[in-house]
């Protein structure tokens, strides 16, 4: 298994960014970022990382971006999830991304998250059914109009411009 090196630290003196792509990473620790005080950028895409639990910022109060592209989260703790100074990205992983983007809605100028409400998402599905239904009935009625009229369908529309 892979894992960030102990004494990694000694190595480099406050560190602020730290980007540790295709390593084939398995988990990252509280620990491990204990290492990282001044830490404020953290990338680890590519990875094969599984699941953020909930104490691994606790070392880290400058953390302000952390990018976890491309692993293989199934589970981030929702604690991470609601930190409002963090730039979570979370793209291409094995979590249920439709849900996450459902349940929260981010304001990109204030990088805060609210709950968006399940009606809210219901009422924008029933809308867009409408929708498909209203074009689907529009050109049923327009293809009903060109066999009435023995007009051909390429020539539908210039017959039927002034229907709209």
């Amino acid at each position: 298994m892979y894992y960030l090196p102990r004494g990694f630290k000694r190595y480099f003196i406050e560190i602020k960014r730290l980007e540790i792509k295709e390593s084939h990473l398995k988990e990252l620790s509280r620990d491990d970022l204990a290492q990282f005080p001044e830490l404020w950028d953290l990338s680890v895409p590519y990875n094969d990382i599984t699941t953020i639990e909930s104490d691994l910022l606790d070392m880290n109060p400058k953390i302000q971006h952390l990018n976890l592209r491309h692993n293989r989260i199934t589970f981030i703790a929702e604690k991470i999830e609601k930190m409002t100074n963090l730039e979570l990205i979370l793209d291409d992983n094995f979590i249920n991304q439709t849900v996450y983007k459902q349940k929260h809605e981010i304001n990109e100028t204030k990088h805060e998250t609210t709950e968006v409400s399940d009606y809210s998402t219901i009422i924008l599905s029933i809308v867009l059914a409408i929708s498909i239904m209203m074009n689907a009935f529009l050109i049923i009625t327009l293809w009903l109009r060109s066999k009435q009229q023995n007009i051909e369908p390429r020539k539908m529309t210039k017959k039927f411009s002034n229907f709209f």
